[in-house]
């Protein structure tokens, strides 16, 4: 009898034994749990500011760059006008220096046909 009184006091204690570690485990991981819970609550929340703070940097980068486009658009009208200006003021250029060796050919020759009248060239006044 005594035998299964110790086995009954010693499966009591047994059972005791298991009670605490359930208890000890259920409070450590149950502690590690809510401390866990509370990390990915910071991950979650820094995750969304890291996610508001790129979609903030993008569309302030898109409204820039969209700026800058209508910038080299502007640039390249200007370019192109430029070059037309550049080409016609080449072509009056062009035109002005023919008109001068026209000029200067036909005062020659108008010189040229006083000398060999023997006229005296007749002087203008402005």
């Amino acid at each position: 009898m005594r035998a299964m009184a110790l086995d009954v006091q010693s499966l009591i204690n047994e059972r005791e034994n298991i009670k605490i570690q359930e208890s000890l485990c259920s409070s450590y991981f149950g502690n590690s749990i809510k401390e866990m819970e509370n990390e990915v609550q910071i991950l979650k929340d820094g995750s969304r500011k890291m996610n508001s703070d790129i979609s903030s940097v993008a569309k302030d980068t898109t409204e820039k760059v969209e700026v800058l486009h209508s910038a080299i658009e502007k640039v390249q009208v200007i370019a192109d006008e430029w070059v037309k200006m550049n080409y016609t003021i080449n072509r009056i250029w062009s035109f002005t220096k023919e008109t001068e060796k026209r000029v200067e050919g036909l005062y020659s020759d108008l010189m040229k046909g006083f000398k060999q009248t023997k006229r005296k060239v007749p002087f203008w006044r402005d």
